[in-house]
C-alpha cells in the first residue's frame, strides 16, 4: 500500500482559509485535512503540523488560543507538531518597542527549515512513497525537485485562491481546496 505523509504548513494555511472565506474561517480539524487529502486507498503514516509561535507578552490572549491549539494537536495519533517562532523585525525607519506593536512586524522562523529538512530526511529514509506538502510558500521548490529526485511523488494542497504557480509546476498533483473542501474538514 503507499505510503503518505501530509505536511502542514499552518500559518500559511490558515491564512489561506482566512482570505478564501473572506475573514470568516471555520474551524477545521488536521486530522480530517489530512485524511480526506490522503483518501481512503492510501496508507496515512503520518501528519507533521508547522506552526511558529510569537512571544506571549505580544497579545496573550492570541498567545494562551494558539498554545492550547497546539496543545490538542499533540494527543491526535500520528501528527507531530514542530514549533519554530515569531521574531519581531523593525519597520523601516522605526525603532522598535516591544510595547509598541506598531514599531515592528513578525516573521516567521525556523519552519520552512523545518518542512523542507523532514521532507528530505524522510525521503532519504524511505518512510513514504508520497509526500503531500499543504503550502503555496515557493521556498519548498528546491526541496520538492530533491525529494522527487529520490523517486518519491509530491503532492501539493492549496486552496482554490493561492496562486503558487512554480509549486503547482513542480507538483505530481495539484490539490486545490475550495470552501466545500475545507467545510468537509471542520471540527
Amino acid at each position: 500500500m503507499e505510503k503518505v505523509m501530509v505536511f502542514v504548513d499552518g500559518n500559511n494555511l490558515n491564512n489561506a482559509v482566512y482570505h478564501l472565506f473572506d475573514a470568516n474561517p471555520p474551524r477545521w480539524d488536521a486530522k480530517k485535512l489530512a485524511e480526506k487529502l490522503c483518501g481512503s486507498t492510501r496508507d496515512l503514516v503520518k501528519i507533521y503540523y508547522y506552526t511558529a509561535l510569537a512571544d506571549r507578552e505580544d497579545n496573550p490572549r492570541a498567545y494562551d488560543s494558539h498554545r492550547k491549539f497546539i496543545d490538542a494537536l499533540r494527543f491526535i495519533p500520528r501528527l507531530e507538531v514542530v514549533v519554530g517562532y515569531l521574531a519581531k523585525k523593525e519597520i523601516p525607519g522605526k525603532e522598535i518597542n516591544p510595547g509598541d506593536p506598531s514599531t515592528y512586524i513578525h516573521v516567521e522562523k525556523e519552519t520552512d527549515v523545518n518542512i523542507a529538512t523532514d521532507l528530505l530526511t524522510k525521503a532519504f529514509f524511505n518512510s513514504y512513497d508520497t509526500a503531500i506538502l499543504v503550502s503555496a510558500d515557493s521556498d519548498y521548490a528546491r526541496t520538492v525537485e530533491c525529494v522527487k529526485f529520490f523517486g518519491k511523488t509530491v503532492e501539493l494542497a492549496v486552496t482554490k485562491n493561492q496562486k503558487a504557480a512554480k509549486m503547482k509546476q513542480l507538483a505530481d498533483v495539484v490539490i486545490e481546496m475550495d470552501q466545500n473542501f475545507v467545510l468537509a474538514c471542520k471540527q
